[in-house]
């Protein structure tokens, strides 16, 4: 935000806020609007606009990166279909612009120039690329050769040697070095022994530097630490020549120069223009299409007042023939110095008088254009939900946009800190002091005025007059913070009953460690961070059983959505639990989720069941001796019975004689 701020008031071009700074104001409003996007409901494409983009990588890879963005604008823009056309090849961009082949082109700034001045593009909007995760609108060049190259070390040592660029129209692959090596005496055409082009890609150009192909190569910045970043190159390999100290987070050799801008066709509407800027510059920062354009946004067109310095330098079409004066030539061959003193002062005199009236054109144009961009972006300004106010460092405020007013309502001459504040004095927390120091602070702040939350962001704004002004921007977060507040009062919850839970309790994805309570880690012997990100495996005695709940647990998933099994964990200490494990997934139709999950020790269950089990056999084991000595005993008795009934049968027998013997007596 602090370079778009810079940027914009550098354009400004007047010393106070008034006057030309309120279009400054009025461009920093479309820059705002980046935190506040509106979406345009869906419609059906009804025309197609194309866009050349440079594909500096090859056509393959500027689809990847650039299809996202048209994808993005085809669904802001109701009624039109964007598409992306990667081209390599410098001739064949101009051709396409040359016959109305396409709406916008995407470029580097050397090509913009060639293109503006033969066929009358204009830009609308200049790229920020996200540059290791920081928001840079430059770029550089850099020279290098292998490392281990003890005879190139420095400018001086490339004479003689062999040098590959990425194409000699080339801006960030071959231009940028041409005027740094020629500020050092060097051209490489007569000083150095072949000189050799990539066919307009850079990465080709690093692999032959690497490859010994060539001996240094030319690239823009980023090339290679992206090569590195997919392991295709060490950056140890290689060195950097002329590399410049400052804070841009590449190492570079040359100057640094302003993004790609994308620009219209003359034939392109100047409404669906700025459909398109305005589309881009409130592109929100974390969108799937900057992400794949590894870009961090868009800003009101930047200044290229350094690309056609350099064009100039190097005589670039169209100022191949800047600096020649013919007519002096001419006047010298037929000697008449009066004629050309004549000529001279009357040219003089004409091309002043030309050139005060053009002037004035142009004064009377752009007033009118400024006129135009303060009634269009005033309205949008003051139209946002987002509140700015820029005030000195006296407390004295300079400018507020109407969200402002109307939550705080007119400023009636008062200073910063009794509109908001009802102070009579400075904010003790005020950011003042290390704003006006050069930082840019984010900071949140409730009003007791209305009683709402903020996101605020102070950031120093340089005058045009070189005084500095701070600009305050106001996000209202009062709903953000309500549902953080209830998201922290569940964590909290959910944390206390995490802790109070009698047994284990966490979550995996993919069967990792996502999240477990004290008391799993207690009862397998491991810490929290032990287990965090682990898989699952370390805490099973071996894979056999590990597999094994696996596929049981997700069968059980699958048929009645949770999971549940008996088996063994392996503690820290060697030692083996038994355990009772369920399962139940976040998300039934996305197991990737995660999976919550819950332990019970169970291993004096599981012991007293061994137990009780003995005791059964033992038992067992005692009823059936028991059983058969008391079948013994009843066999014993039905013997004994048996005599006994035999015995007594007898009896009667000899009772029934002497019975009948006595009988016969009588």
């Amino acid at each position: 935000m602090k370079i778009i701020l810079q940027i914009i008031m550098r354009s400004s071009g007047s010393k106070k806020w008034r006057g030309s700074r309120l279009a400054t104001v009025l461009w920093l409003g479309i820059a705002l609007l980046a935190w506040n996007p509106v979406w345009l409901s869906a419609a059906i494409p009804s025309k197609e606009v194309k866009i050349a983009v440079r594909a500096f990588n090859g056509v393959a890879a500027a689809d990847k990166r650039w299809s996202a963005t048209a994808v993005y604008l085809s669904q802001t823009i109701a009624g039109y279909h964007f598409v992306m056309i990667p081209i390599v090849d410098f001739g064949e961009m101009e051709t396409a612009v040359e016959l109305g082949q396409v709406d916008f082109v995407l470029t580097n700034p050397i090509a913009y120039i060639g293109l503006k001045e033969s066929f009358g593009v204009n830009r609308i909007v200049t790229l920020v690329n996200n540059v290791g995760g920081k928001a840079e609108k430059q770029f550089g060049g850099v020279i290098f050769a292998r490392a281990d190259r003890a005879d190139i070390r420095v400018f001086s040592d490339i004479k003689g040697k062999s040098i590959i660029g990425v194409h000699e129209e080339a801006f960030g692959g071959w231009r940028m070095q041409l005027v740094e090596l020629k500020k050092h005496g060097i051209s490489p055409a007569k000083d150095c022994r072949q000189v050799l082009f990539a066919d307009g890609l850079q990465e080709p150009v690093v692999f032959a530097v690497k490859e010994g192909k060539a001996d240094v190569g030319t690239v823009r910045t980023g090339i290679m630490e992206r090569l590195a970043k997919k392991g295709e190159i060490n950056l140890a390999d290689f060195i950097i020549l002329g590399r410049k100290t400052d804070d841009f987070i590449y190492p570079h050799s040359t100057q640094l120069y302003p993004e790609w801008p994308l620009a219209k066709l003359a034939g392109t509407t100047d409404e669906l223009a700025r459909e398109v800027a305005v589309a881009l510059m409130t592109m929100p920062e974390k969108h799937p299409a900057a992400l794949a354009g590894g870009y961090a946004g868009w800003l009101p067109p930047l200044p290229y007042h350094a690309v056609v310095n350099l064009m100039k330098d190097l005589r670039v079409e169209p100022y191949e023939n800047y600096g020649q004066v013919t007519y002096v030539d001419a006047a010298k061959k037929i000697g008449q110095w009066l004629l050309l003193l004549i000529f001279f002062v009357g040219g003089y005199f004409l091309a002043t008088l030309y050139r005060k009236r053009k002037l004035e054109s142009l004064v009377g144009a752009r007033t009118r254009e400024l006129q135009i961009e303060k009634d269009n972006f005033l309205n949008i300004l003051n139209s946002m939900t987002d509140g700015v106010y820029i005030v000195d460092d006296q407390y004295n405020i300079e400018f507020l946009n109407a969200a402002l007013k109307n939550e705080f309502g007119e400023i009636q001459g008062q200073k910063c800190f009794a509109y908001f504040h009802d102070r009579k004095d400075p904010c003790p927390w005020c950011k003042n002091a290390e704003v006006f120091a050069g930082k840019t602070v984010r900071w949140q702040w409730r009003s007791h005025k209305n009683h709402k939350d903020y996101d605020l962001i102070d950031s120093p704004l340089k005058n045009a007059d070189g005084s500095i002004s701070k600009l305050k921007i106001f996000r209202e977060i009062t709903e953000i913070m309500q549902i953080q507040n209830k998201l922290e009062q569940s964590r909290n919850r959910l944390s206390s009953i995490l802790r109070a839970a009698p047994t284990g309790i966490g979550m995996i994805i993919d069967r990792v460690f996502n999240e477990v309570n004290e008391r799993f880690c207690d009862m397998v012997g491991y810490t929290q961070a032990e287990l965090l990100e682990e898989n699952a495996r370390m805490v099973y005695p071996n894979d056999e059983e590990f597999e094994s709940v696996g596929r049981e647990k997700y069968r059980q998933i699958s048929e009645r959505g949770t999971g549940t099994v008996e088996t063994r964990m392996l503690r820290k200490d060697g030692k083996v639990i038994d355990v009772l494990l369920s399962s139940t997934p976040l998300n039934f139709d996305d197991l990737s989720a995660g999976v919550t999950f819950t332990v019970m020790d169970i291993t004096k269950r599981k012991q007293v069941e061994v137990e009780l089990e003995k005791y059964q056999k033992h038992l067992e084991a005692l009823v059936k001796e028991q059983t058969h000595k008391l079948e013994e005993k009843v066999t014993e008795l039905e013997r004994m019975n048996y005599v006994f009934v035999g015995r007594e049968f007898r009896i009667k027998e000899l009772r029934d004689r002497v019975n009948e013997l006595e009988e016969g007596k009588d």
